[in-house]
């Protein structure tokens, strides 16, 4: 819908169409769970939603990016193949083993805690950085564009944020769940 109503709106708009596009459609981020369990959630509920929204993804973003390949004026630089293994080395395989270890070895499980909390912190920061450096060169020249894209952004993370709240209350989801809805549908990986 996004796309279809800004087509005509020139290159800038269409590409900020389509990051809107791909942050609706990319998993809930890992640190969802960190933040569910630190805001005293249900986190079975928030790993259930990483697991499920990380198998969509290894499914939907190719199919997506396909469709979206033959947009004029879009450029895709990396090959289906090796954007379903990035879905899956970044989402999948991780959420895997991390469920694995806490279900067949709890104790260890929550001795690596601690570590895999700071290593997701530097590696959330890290990843700021590279996307930030990567939007430096483009600033000035897409002063217009950028702004359009940061309100969008935010309005669109407020929304994800309160549609999951309204959604968790009016399915009578206690106070633990609400919290896991919450953070699942608004913290994507983008």
């Amino acid at each position: 819908i996004a796309y279809g109503a800004v087509q005509f709106g020139g290159e800038h708009l269409r590409g900020i169409a389509v990051g809107l596009l791909l942050s609706v459609m990319v998993p809930v981020a890992m640190t969802s769970a960190v933040w569910t369990r630190a805001s005293q959630g249900s986190v079975a509920l928030a790993l259930g939603t990483l697991a499920v929204t990380s198998l969509l993804a290894v499914i939907l973003m190719p199919l997506l990016l396909g469709h979206l390949a033959g947009v004029p004026g879009l450029e895709l630089g990396a090959s289906l193949h090796h954007v379903r293994m990035q879905v899956v080395l970044a989402f999948a395989v991780p959420l895997l083993l991390g469920t694995t270890i806490r279900s067949f070895i709890p104790a260890f499980a929550d001795l690596l805690e601690p570590f895999f909390s700071i290593v997701s912190m530097f590696s959330l920061l890290a990843f700021v950085a590279d996307s930030a450096s990567a939007v430096r060169p483009h600033l000035a020249t897409h002063q217009g564009a950028l702004g359009i894209a940061v309100v969008l952004t935010v309005l669109l993370n407020a929304g994800s944020y309160g549609v999951g709240y309204l959604v968790a209350r009016a399915r009578g989801l206690d106070d633990a769940e609400t919290v896991a809805v919450v953070f699942g549908t608004g913290m994507r990986s983008v």
